[in-house]
């Protein structure tokens, strides 16, 4: 069975200019940022504002290598911009196709369950879990090939889209051999009360959530399709 190490190879990344970690921001910000947060239950540790240039008014999410390099960053704004998310100009030499946000880096074979954002990456994090995010509905070659060495779990989000995804993220991973009697795939969605994790985490809680993953969680060779309403009982 091949096995896949991927080095990114990039050039100098840094935040953006006028970014500020949150607790040192200015008055204004660090309250607005604040107030946006805990009304989704994130915690700041870790999390920046920009306060101008083509990033203003954002949340400046970091991610880092194992080394703890900046990698990549993505900026999501709290202030009603109708791009919701904003990452570096591709002549950075990476984009998000490129890279996974891991909320920790886990021994290899250890369990990953995958996301499509940071928030909910972060809200399973809270809870417990190895999470990791890959920015969207979409699994690159790169993506897949960086997962290879953990068993994954597709924890998407709660919407015909997400439901068509995890198929297709499936078909990705098995190519990645990442299917074997000893690592399995396996699958976890959100009730239908709950769009994502993150909106699971703010209508429950941390201990809610870990407590309703371990009694879903089940193998993605299940006849059920992802995102069927399960009869065992709900949070």
């Amino acid at each position: 069975m091949p096995t896949w190490d991927v080095i990114l190879e990039t050039k100098t990344l840094s935040l953006p200019p006028y970014t500020h970690k949150l607790t040192q921001a200015p008055e204004n910000w660090y309250q607005r940022a604040r107030n946006y947060l805990l009304d989704r239950k994130i915690q700041l540790d870790n999390l920046f504002i920009c306060i101008g240039g083509r990033f203003h008014g954002r949340i400046i999410i970091p991610y880092y290598s194992q080394n703890n390099d900046l990698i990549y960053f993505n900026g999501r704004t709290i202030i009603g911009d109708d791009l919701r998310y904003k990452g570096p100009d591709k002549d950075c030499g990476i984009g998000k196709e490129d890279v996974l946000f891991f909320t920790n880096y886990p021994e290899k074979g250890s369990k990953l369950y995958l996301c499509e954002g940071e928030f909910d990456a972060l809200s399973l994090f809270y809870a417990g879990f190895n999470a990791v995010a890959c920015g969207g509905k979409n699994l690159s070659d790169k993506q897949a090939a960086m997962l290879s060495n953990y068993r994954v779990c597709l924890a998407l989000d709660m919407d015909e889209a997400g439901q068509s995804a995890v198929l297709k993220m499936q078909q990705k991973l098995t190519l990645f051999c990442l299917i074997n009697p000893t690592n399995r795939i396996t699958k976890a969605c959100p009730p239908s009360q709950c769009k994502d994790w993150n909106s699971f985490l703010c209508n429950f809680d941390a201990k809610i959530l870990k407590s309703y993953i371990e009694k879903i969680e089940e193998n993605l060779e299940s006849e059920q399709p992802y995102g069927y309403e399960s009869t065992k009982k709900k949070p």
